[in-house]
């Protein structure tokens, strides 16, 4: 089997994550982002309930799932992100400290989680970004 098809480099993860064939992990980021995608065209959620969700989890600095209506997570993000482009200092839900390589392990564990004991798809993708 070539890498390719090991990667599955042209799935479709929209409609995978509509099907509920995959889970999909991202980080709590909306905007112009993967995470805004997969979550309107693939769990229907416009940007306002975006923005809840999102807001939701980096809030509360922990893993949110859309489980069972929908196989995404998210973990949380650093900074405060919406629709609409912020001109002044971006709100820091970590105070400056960003996030530690604790808290990433907590999220990982949390993650895993998600997917072993409640979501089961068997397939996980994980958009990891760190700031």
């Amino acid at each position: 089997m070539k890498l390719k098809e090991k990667l599955n480099i042209d799935a479709n993860y929209i409609d995978l994550l509509k099907n509920k064939e995959i889970h999909i992990v991202t980080p709590a980021f909306i905007g112009l982002t993967q995470c805004s995608a997969y979550l309107n065209f693939g769990c229907g959620m416009n940007q306002p309930q975006q923005e809840v969700f999102v807001n939701h989890v980096n809030e509360k600095k922990e893993v949110g799932t859309l489980y069972p209506m929908h196989h995404m997570t998210l973990f949380p993000y650093r900074y405060k992100t919406g629709a609409f482009m912020n001109f002044g200092p971006p709100h820091d839900y970590t105070d400056g400290k960003g996030f530690s390589d604790n808290d990433f392990a907590t999220f990982i564990a949390d993650i895993l989680k998600s997917e072993i004991e409640y979501i089961k798809s068997g397939r996980l993708v994980i958009e990891i970004v760190k700031r």
